[in-house]
């Protein structure tokens, strides 16, 4: 009988919801990046998250297990980390970077198992080269312009190890149309490279917050390719089940290098080796060409080729 009563009382205790030591995040902060003030459902999230993104690994052939030095690109207050935290083996060390100062100090005063750095809006992040083996950004490239997608881009590519993984959500297609016919008092603008590649970027923001929720983009899968084109793309998810129904990429670096767009600035005295060519197509409310040609004001964007 005492022994059926301990019984019970294990059932009972493992059937006790898990319950987050650390402090929740504030309240304005779990809005800017989740659009959701609760701290319980801040909470509630890593229960499904986890799982989900194991099992898109899976489906890719990666076990999270097999990853040591993990990067959590644009950790917000550390949602993807405590996601983890339980999860990780003796070997697995977690770092995590934010542009928003506030999410990255908070981070650092309350997650003791990782380490946070506040980033800049412009690279190169604080860590070395070939440094991690897995790089997570949920939904990150869907708050750059287009000079900045390329240029994390190349960044992140210089950080991951060869053989690493690159786990990334975007903006698809589907969202395209819905930038287009946003607001007119928002800036839009549509942008193509090559035949097949499509690029919207949609900003509420005079001061052009980059990184921030008040601008987003969005990349057709050419797109995509194009700028991530010094990766291997392993898998694709069309309308994940993860940030709204963001695509979800899944590439790898490959031991040997291949050549990466990256535009540059227009004083720049670097030598342009020319590679590809981006066409901004329009920059109306309704995204149609500002032009009788149909390209748009500035013509074509060159971008650059780095071996």
């Amino acid at each position: 009988m005492a022994e059926w009563r301990n019984a019970r009382r294990i059932v009972r205790l493992y059937a006790q919801p898990i319950i987050m030591k650390q402090p929740s995040p504030p309240a304005h902060l779990l809005e800017r990046i989740a659009n959701n003030p609760s701290a319980a459902a801040f909470v509630t999230s890593f229960a499904y998250l986890g799982p989900q993104i194991k099992e898109y690994l899976s489906d890719a052939g990666f076990d999270f297990a097999d990853f040591r030095d993990i990067l959590d690109f644009g950790c917000g207050v550390g949602r993807f980390m405590f996601t983890f935290q339980k999860e990780l083996g003796p070997h697995q060390k977690l770092w995590g970077c934010d542009v928003y100062e506030e999410c990255a100090r908070w981070c650092q005063e309350n997650i003791d198992f990782a380490e946070t750095a506040h980033c800049s809006i412009e690279p190169p992040l604080p860590y070395h080269e070939n440094q991690f083996d897995f790089v997570y950004a949920l939904s990150v490239f869907t708050h750059l312009n287009l000079d900045l997608q390329f240029k994390w881009a190349w960044e992140l590519h210089r950080v991951l190890r060869p053989g690493g993984v690159f786990f990334v959500t975007l903006h698809g297609p589907l969202f395209i149309p819905l930038f287009c016919q946003a607001n007119p008092d928002r800036s839009q603008k549509l942008f193509s490279i090559g035949a097949d590649g499509l690029f919207s970027y949609l900003s509420t923001s005079r001061k052009g917050d980059q990184g921030q929720v008040n601008v987003a983009a969005a990349h057709n899968p050419e797109f995509a390719k194009r700028q991530f084109s010094a990766f291997e793309l392993v898998r694709a998810f069309p309308q994940s089940q993860l940030a709204g129904e963001q695509d979800l990429y899944i590439f790898r670096k490959p031991a040997h290098g291949r050549a990466i767009a990256r535009p540059l600035s227009r004083d720049t005295n670097e030598h342009i080796n020319d590679c590809s060519w981006i066409s901004k197509i329009g920059t109306r409310s309704n995204c149609a060409p500002s032009s009788s040609s149909g390209v748009g004001n500035s013509g074509k964007l060159r971008a650059h080729c780095r071996p």
